[in-house]
């Protein structure tokens, strides 16, 4: 178990240079234009969604026939991924609360209530886009998954920008509720990571390589 996570993290860290100087050009600008909150909440989406380019390298190399042959089973393979992603997320959430004490000191302010419930929707959202994306991964491949996803975001979006003003219940909803959904978001993530990985290991189980 350990090798397989130790091997998608060095898989990933190959192309952590450019990765991470793009993501600090990126944080710096929404920093400075609109506040810490704004470049922090970039940080652990960025970091989840770096597994998907290990599923790209294993299917490059033929790597799930290798390890298939291998003592490590089917249900271990599925973890492996669910964990490395799990340590991203993680390792995203550092830097993003690095990266927000970094801005809040350059701009003269104060670590704030928004700044935390930034903090806390952004790795909320990162575990559900994760969540979302490794069954997808596993039953349609990387570069189709990311299509898919990215359609799924894209038409409820539109549907909640042109029902703007048509849905009183959701606009009346009150600030306090607001902020303890914002902050129970990480919790919804964490809880939905474990049917997602029920859902992927049956994928990759009934999978033919």
């Amino acid at each position: 178990m350990i090798g397989l996570i130790q091997k998608d993290l060095l898989l990933i860290k190959r192309s952590m240079g450019t990765t991470m100087l793009i993501l600090a050009f990126l944080v710096i600008v929404f920093s400075a234009s609109m506040g810490a909150s704004a470049g922090m909440a970039m940080i652990p989406i960025a970091f989840s969604i770096l597994i998907l380019g290990t599923f790209a390298l294993d299917d490059t190399a033929k790597w799930d026939v290798y390890v298939l042959c291998t003592p490590p089973a089917k249900r271990r393979i599925v973890l492996s991924k669910y964990l490395s992603s799990s340590i991203l997320i993680a390792i995203g959430a550092a830097f993003s609360a690095i990266a927000a004490v970094v801005a809040l000191l350059i701009r003269s302010e104060t670590w704030s209530l928004e700044v935390t419930l930034t903090f806390l929707a952004s790795v909320g959202l990162a575990c559900c886009m994760n969540a979302v994306l490794l069954p997808l991964t596993y039953r349609f491949g990387a570069e189709r998954s990311r299509i898919i996803f990215m359609v799924l975001v894209f038409i409820p979006t539109c549907l909640a920008v042109l029902l703007q003003g048509q849905l009183p219940a959701i606009a009346s909803v009150d600030e306090a509720t607001i902020m303890n959904m914002l902050a129970l978001f990480p919790v919804f993530g964490i809880l939905l990571l474990f049917p997602s990985y029920f859902i992927s290991k049956a994928i990759y189980t009934h999978k033919d390589f």
